[in-house]
């Protein structure tokens, strides 16, 4: 018993002599910086609904139009004679109604008084029917003609910029030919392309900016996509400016910093296939994996400020070994 007990204090592994320093010293609040670009509400390219040969373009480029201005005047003769005949179709068929009815009064009369068969007076409410029927589709035939004749007029459906013209005088369109790309200059926003891990610091980040030519505007957080796309892995996330908003399609950076500690990348160590820190516990080293840590970029982390962390001799050190702290 006494030559066992020998023999294990004899072949003990003596600790690791390492250094450690306080998670305060090293931690900081990691900043972000992601592209983004200004973005406009409604961006939208108005085209024709119609076919028609354009007969008046009232915009230009740069031009500033209020929601239901007047963009292009199309030739709108052809569907003005539609809208007649369909006009006149609909008469047509409501006096043939009118008729069906007088008809079917007289028959109810008849059959009541026993003069006409009770077949006939059946076929006169048939008759009816069908006209009324009839009168149904003349109706929405001339509804269809009247919103044919509105589309020859082709407004803004919203107040904004006018950023393009592809629409000429004299030019024949085809529905769904662009005519003209309105642009809202009010309540932009900005998007970014954010990684999961950058989703869940920017929704706690704080000081959010967007920079542009030597200039900084402060935003808020609006909304991130719960979407992510399979090649990128990224997600849209759209922000707000909250002073003075820049112009629809500039192109600058986002930035903002966590409120969350973070380890420089040169204290992680990887243990089997996961990455974290080195830490004493006691007289022992103890490995504290860290979720979502990339290899070489710092890793948010939530530690006391004063645990140890180590950092000379933690490179061969595993999980429970007796350490010495120098």
């Amino acid at each position: 018993m006494v030559s066992a007990l020998i023999f294990f204090v004899f072949f003990q592994t003596p600790p690791v002599a390492v250094r450690t320093i306080n998670a305060q010293d090293v931690t900081f609040h990691q900043r972000y910086e992601v592209t983004a670009q200004v973005v406009a509400r409604w961006d939208s390219e108005i085209s024709s609904e119609i076919s028609a040969v354009v007969e008046a373009v009232q915009v230009e480029v740069g031009d500033y139009v209020e929601q239901g201005s007047p963009l292009l005047q199309l030739d709108c003769r052809t569907y003005d004679l539609n809208l007649q005949e369909t006009l006149g179709s609909l008469q047509e068929a409501q006096a043939r109604l009118e008729l069906a009815s007088l008809q079917l009064d007289r028959s109810q009369t008849l059959v009541d008084d026993a003069i006409i068969s009770v077949d006939l007076h059946s076929q006169r409410v048939a008759e009816k029917m069908a006209m009324e029927a009839v009168v149904l589709t003349r109706q929405a035939q001339w509804q269809t003609a009247q919103l044919q004749v509105e589309k020859c007029r082709v407004a803004a459906p919203f107040s904004g910029y006018i950023t393009e013209r592809n629409a000429h005088k004299g030019q024949w369109t085809t529905v769904g030919q662009p005519l003209v790309r309105l642009v809202q200059a009010d309540r932009p926003s900005v998007s970014v392309r954010l990684t999961e891990s950058q989703s869940r610091s920017v929704e706690q980040g704080v000081n959010l900016r967007f920079h542009f030519n030597q200039e900084s505007h402060s935003l808020a957080l609006i909304q991130i996509s719960p979407i992510f796309d399979s090649k990128s892995r990224t997600a849209e996330a759209r922000l707000r400016f909250t002073d003075k908003p820049l112009a629809p399609g500039v192109t600058g950076v986002v930035t903002w910093e966590s409120v969350t500690d973070s380890l420089p990348p040169s204290l992680l160590v990887k243990r089997g296939s996961r990455l974290g820190v080195m830490v004493v516990d006691g007289d022992k080293a103890q490995f504290i994996a860290i979720a979502n840590a990339v290899e070489g970029r710092a890793a948010e982390i939530d530690l006391p400020p004063q645990t140890q962390i180590i950092d000379e001799g933690r490179l061969g050190l595993q999980d429970g070994d007796t350490i010495q702290v120098r």
